[in-house]
């Protein structure tokens, strides 16, 4: 693709509704990951998972903290890290909410900073009229991690047809204050000729496009 105008892949943010009992992440290598880099077998701790205490209660948690440290490290290296690597070696970057967003949206299901950290774009989000706004998270990774771009899905937000720059300009400079220096928004309309004036939308996105006029 080098040569190209497509320069990025975009991975949006990680959602699914419980990262723990309800849908807990898993893989059939995990049991033998897991003992890898935890140094124990795990499986006498299963029922932790699903609610129960093993032993007591501080032996609980600090499973669940390696059980949630091993989950973080293989989503991160197998996921965002392998992504990367074959992205790069297509000449493409990878660009990605790979943070979050944490409650009330989503789990964060990844240690934030880390996932940040290992793309070559780093992304929030920043919601209009919304208290969705990963934009500090991602400017302290990408200070940490030497990443020149903190760039934020901007405006997204669930209110259709009634916001324009004067409701955007304030939230822009609030991010910008807090470490933005890109916005990507979310989203602009399809605009084939079949779909008409305005175009299609997307239900949860700022309609910020050539068919828009304020």
């Amino acid at each position: 693709f080098e040569g190209t105008a497509l320069k990025y892949m975009h991975m949006d943010s990680y959602e699914v509704t419980s990262y723990d009992v309800a849908c807990t992440v898993w893989t059939p290598d995990f049991v033998d990951e897991f003992g890898k880099r935890r140094d124990y077998d795990m499986t006498a701790y299963l029922p932790v998972l699903f609610g129960y205490t093993v032993h007591d209660k501080e032996i609980t948690e600090r499973f669940l903290y390696d059980f949630k440290k091993t989950r973080s490290d293989l989503i991160i290296e197998y996921h965002y890290i392998r992504a990367r690597e074959i992205l790069n070696g297509y000449g493409l970057g990878l660009c990605s909410e790979s943070g979050g967003p944490g409650p009330p949206l989503h789990n964060c299901v990844v240690e934030a900073l880390r996932a940040v950290g290992v793309l070559d774009i780093a992304r929030g989000e920043l919601w209009n009229k919304h208290t969705t706004r990963m934009v500090k998270e991602i400017a302290c990774a990408a200070h940490i991690y030497g990443k020149k771009i903190v760039d934020m899905e901007a405006f997204t937000s669930w209110r259709h047809w009634q916001d324009g720059p004067f409701e955007y300009k304030p939230l822009a400079d609030l991010a910008m204050c807090s470490g933005t220096n890109r916005f990507t928004f979310h989203t602009f309309p399809h605009n084939p000729p079949e779909a008409g004036l305005p175009g299609w939308a997307y239900h949860a996105g700022t309609h910020m496009g050539p068919t828009r006029v304020w």
